[in-house]
């Protein structure tokens, strides 16, 4: 494991710091946080900012006290994420899990190898988009919980904490959410008499339906207003639609979503296998 640290300036610079040991509690082997001070050995809690310090002095007291690191707590006005990836490394020869490339991909942010040299943590400036914080080897935090920063940086990853929202709600959709986003009603299969439609043509028919007005939120780019816990399960729900209304048109589904308000960059991003975030998009919506 490499001596040298790397710790975002944006980190170093927030009070948010703590200390932490190794400790037995309950039979376990648990990380104890304690507050950064030379005075005694006082508990540290990731709700309680008075117990925080600078990241100098977190090191510094770490260093002179032999605690086993430091800590950075997660608070909301921050806009910081923790994703913490549990076993997912093999210590030995450094190579991940698939799965964990590719949410370490997705969210191209700053990260590092944790404390046991088998898992990942991974810093992001956005929004978690659902109630969920835990699946399997996943987590996700943005108050309430610190994660033990050795700065251990995995290389081919920034040293800097990145803003992108648009990750995190993938991340989230595929990793940790479990129920499926609103769907509109089964409609019969639609006849080969009725096809093939204009784009207008079938537009008025999304728009005449039982869940017309849906649709048109969704045609608006007004998903928010709808409950779906990211865009990226608004995109799918809209292709759905347009795959029944245009009889599975794969050419008209992308003519019409890129007229909507949904568009957005990503749509044209690769997601790997020579694939675009479109076009699996459009290839899930047509089941």
């Amino acid at each position: 494991m490499a001596e040298e640290r790397v710790i975002p300036e944006t980190m170093q610079r927030l009070r948010r710091w703590l200390v932490w040991r190794h400790e037995e509690r309950n039979g376990r082997k648990t990380k104890v946080p304690y507050q950064a001070t030379l005075r005694g050995r006082r508990p540290a809690s990731s709700t309680d900012e008075r117990t925080w310090s600078s990241y100098v002095h977190a090191r510094y007291v770490q260093e002179k006290r032999g605690f086993d690191g430091v800590g950075f707590v997660f608070a909301p006005q921050d806009d910081i994420v923790g994703v913490d990836l549990d076993g997912v490394r093999d210590p030995d020869t450094g190579v991940l899990e698939p799965w964990a490339e590719e949410i370490v991909r997705l969210l191209g942010s700053f990260t590092e190898i944790s404390p046991s040299g088998k898992g990942l943590h991974i810093y992001v400036r956005g929004t978690i988009p659902g109630p969920r914080r835990r699946k399997g080897k996943v987590e996700v935090y943005d108050q309430g919980r610190f994660f033990t920063v050795t700065g251990w940086h995995l290389p081919g990853t920034p040293v800097e904490v990145r803003e992108n929202p648009e990750g995190l709600a993938e991340v989230y959709l595929r990793f940790l959410h479990d129920e499926k986003p609103p769907e509109p009603v089964r409609h019969p299969p639609v006849g080969p008499h009725d096809l093939p439609l204009s784009d207008e043509e079938v537009l008025e028919r999304m728009f005449r339906s039982k869940n017309g007005p849906r649709y048109r939120a969704l045609w608006e780019g007004r998903w928010q207003e709808l409950g779906y816990p990211s865009q990226s399960e608004a995109d799918l729900a809209f292709a759905s639609g347009l795959a029944f209304f245009t009889g599975g048109d794969l050419a008209q589904m992308d003519r019409l979503f890129r007229r909507s308000g949904l568009m957005r960059n990503k749509w044209d991003r690769s997601v790997g296998q020579g694939e675009t975030y479109g076009q699996r998009t459009l290839k899930r919506a047509l089941g």
